[in-house]
């Protein structure tokens, strides 16, 4: 749902909201390390943070949704964890900006971050440079948000992009290769 309104959005906060507060619960419940819960339970929550996040994107700035993707990532060095069972989800979105609203890409992520500080995230902004990056976290959420804003420079033929990505807890699974982790990310047999 990017750029969607105000009253779609609303429910969507209502809803990612709960699943967090859910998640955090769990959590929270086995000493803050996540053992408890699964992969597929932070899944959702992951998405619909990212779908929420997305969706303050305004409509006006958005040329077209690039890319979207949903996938299990490592948690830890190969060194650490050479099997790869301590795993988190993660949900990106890459939209690009219309070229009349390219100018203002990096301002529309700040007002983004201001929105998600005022909704009780603490953020904490990259070095300033042709890619801004804004990393957000709660202590109300086991998932943390990055948004980033490329705005390359003036004759450039590349054009301008905001990035949402929405990264869940750190959780054991059966491994990369394993049937949980092929069934969660659409791969299975």
């Amino acid at each position: 749902m990017v750029g969607g309104d105000r009253t779609r959005a609303f429910a969507g906060v209502a809803i990612a909201a709960i699943s967090i507060l859910m998640l955090a619960g769990c959590a929270e419940s086995s000493g803050g390390s996540g053992s408890s819960i699964t992969l597929a339970q932070t899944k959702s929550p992951t998405q619909l943070l990212r779908n929420e996040t997305a969706s303050r994107v305004p409509t006006a700035v958005i040329a077209e949704v690039a890319s979207s993707e949903d996938t299990s990532i490592r948690c830890k060095t190969e060194k650490a964890d050479p099997k790869g069972l301590m795993r988190s989800w993660k949900s990106t979105v890459t939209i690009n900006v219309e070229s009349g609203s390219a100018w203002r890409t990096k301002a529309v992520v700040d007002e983004m971050a201001a929105s998600l500080v005022t909704d009780g995230w603490e953020a904490s902004k990259g070095f300033d440079s042709a890619v801004q990056v804004t990393l957000l976290t709660s202590e109300q959420s086991a998932v943390g948000i990055e948004l980033g804003a490329n705005q390359p420079e003036e004759g450039s033929d590349k054009g301008a992009t905001i990035y949402v990505s929405t990264t869940g807890p750190c959780v054991a699974t059966a491994g990369e290769d394993s049937t949980e982790i092929r069934d969660l990310e659409g791969q299975g047999d």
